[in-house]
Order: structure tokens, then sequence, then C-alpha cells
């Protein structure tokens, strides 16, 4: 079992060595320019609001300073907080970026396969724009829904001290899903059936996903976790999720 989450991570890193390459490297610069401006955005907002969820736990865990939680209150606002802002800076950086990391997961195919995609004329491009559309409100209510269940358990103290570890398994998996996204939709797979396929492979996405989370955790590093995690996505993709055949994805 521990073999299928390691080749996930793995798959991450082989995300690497394609971001540099000549005919790829163009469709990492803006993504990394869109990263920097939203990372120093958050950083700041994060700063700012920084006091409050501390006054939240002392508020409702201290009755006094001798509690013996009272260590605890900085190191876990710290940890939320962290993970919170991630969680907003990869949604932000995602749906800003999508054109060009759709662009960046084809091209990467393309090395890997030596296949080119389909072309689509201007009239299945229009007539997939509702469907796109209906695909991308079902993603982010699935990502919102579950956030909002996790900031709800985050408040109750004794679920509190494993917060962090929620917080954790939840940004992997969703980020095995954000991007294995890109891939995928150039094959026109909807948010369901890309569910289904990482379902099959749930503990390589969840290395594959743990490993992005903790790069994003490295300062300067992070600027560059998106194409790496595009191209590793598309990796993950072509070596594993791609095998599957169509009758094992359920209709919709």
């Amino acid at each position: 079992m521990l073999n299928q989450f390691f080749k996930g991570i793995n798959y991450f890193f082989k995300g690497l060595s394609f971001i540099f390459k000549p005919g790829i490297f163009p469709f990492v610069l803006l993504p990394l320019l869109i990263n920097i401006l939203l990372l120093t955005g958050l950083i700041y907002y994060s700063w700012q609001h920084f006091g409050l969820v501390v006054t939240y736990f002392e508020t409702h865990w201290l009755l006094n300073q001798s509690s013996w939680l009272h260590w605890l209150i900085w190191p876990l606002s710290i940890l939320l907080i962290t993970l919170f802002g991630f969680f907003s800076f990869i949604v932000m950086a995602n749906v800003l970026a999508e054109p060009f990391n759709s662009k960046l997961a084809e091209v990467v195919e393309q090395r890997l396969t030596g296949k080119t995609l389909p072309a689509w004329s201007w009239t299945q491009v229009i007539w997939s724009l509702w469907p796109k559309l209906l695909d991308f409100i079902r993603r982010m209510f699935y990502y919102l829904s579950r956030l909002v269940g996790i900031v709800i358990l985050s408040l109750i103290p004794p679920v509190t001290l494993i917060a962090p570890l929620l917080w954790f398994s939840f940004g992997a998996w969703m980020l095995a899903l954000e991007y294995t996204n890109y891939p995928m939709d150039n094959h026109h797979l909807t948010f369901r059936k890309m569910r289904q396929l990482l379902a099959h492979q749930r503990l390589m996405a969840l290395g594959f996903g743990s490993a992005a989370l903790l790069m994003m955790m490295i300062p300067l590093v992070n600027l560059l976790v998106m194409p790496v995690a595009v191209a590793g996505a598309t990796c993950f993709w072509v070596g594993e999720l791609n095998r599957f055949s169509p009758p094992l994805l359920l209709e919709e």
C-alpha cells in the first residue's frame, strides 16, 4: 500500500523535469507571476487576521492563564491560518491560471506520448461552454461544502486538536483533484468521472497531493508548485489514470 503512496509522490516530482524545457517554459511564466501576486496578498491578509484566531481560541478554550492548553494556542493558530491561506491560494491561483495550465498539460502530454490532441472547432468550443460552466460549479460546490464542514469542525475544541491533520488530508485530496483536472479536462472528462478515476488510485492520488501541499509550505519553492504539479499530474494521467477503460466509469 505504501508503495502506491510513494509512487504518487514520484509523479509529482516528475513534473519538475518538464517545466524548464524549451517550448514548455513559456506556459510557466504567466502562472508564476499570478502566484507571486496572489501569495503576497494572502500573506498580508492572513497576518492581519492572525490576532482574531488567537483571540477566539483564548476566549473559548482558556478559563485562566494556567490552562494546560495555553501552550497550544499559538502553534495551532499558525497551522490553521497557514492551511486555510494555502487552500484559498490554491483555488484562486488555479481559477486564474486555468487556460495556461490546460495548455501546459496538453504540451507535456504531447511530449510524453508523441501524439497531438485533436483540435476543437469553434462550434465545439461554443457548445462546450455551458457543460464546462456547470462542471466548474459542481467542482466549486464539492470543494466549498467540504471546506465549510472542516472549518466548523475546526472550531469545536475537542476536534481542534486534530484539525491540522483534517486540513492536510483534505488539502492533499483537493490538490490531486485540482491538478489532474487539467489533463483529464483536455480529454473532456467530467468532474464526476475524474473523481471516479482518482478513487481507483486513492493512495497514489493522496501521495501526489501530499507532495504538492508540502512543497507549497516552503517559501519561494511554492511559487513553482503549480506548473510542476500540472506537469506531474499529466505524467500521472498518462502513466496510470488513462489506462482504465471507459466502461469503468459510471454514466452521468
